[in-house]
């Protein structure tokens, strides 16, 4: 059975357009928002921001503090790759990044 906003013709749509033909899209605005699902509707209280989003850049770290952690990523790295060469080590390599050369 249909909603009763789509049987009263009242629904509102998705005001997303195509770039090449200019028309608009056909599904249904998602609820509290002027575009559908498909086209990136999210409710406001979902959304992250500050300090809580995952792209957030903090500044809490200074140049040095930068630099010792650095330091102690190749010192890691060396020690894993000693182990390896004389066989304590077996496995998978640590993921993430090289470390930054000073």
């Amino acid at each position: 059975m249909p909603l009763s906003c789509i049987i009263n013709k009242n629904a509102r749509q998705c005001h997303a357009k195509a770039k090449s033909t200019q028309k608009t899209c056909l599904n249904l605005a998602a609820y509290g928002s002027s575009v559908c699902r498909m086209h990136g509707a999210r409710k406001p209280e979902n959304i992250k921001r500050g300090s809580d989003h995952p792209l957030f850049k903090h500044g809490r770290r200074s140049h040095e503090g930068q630099k010792l952690h650095n330091q102690r990523l190749r010192e890691l790295q060396e020690l894993e790759k000693k182990g390896r060469q004389i066989g304590l080590i077996t496995g998978p390599k640590a993921p993430g990044r090289k470390p930054k050369s000073d």
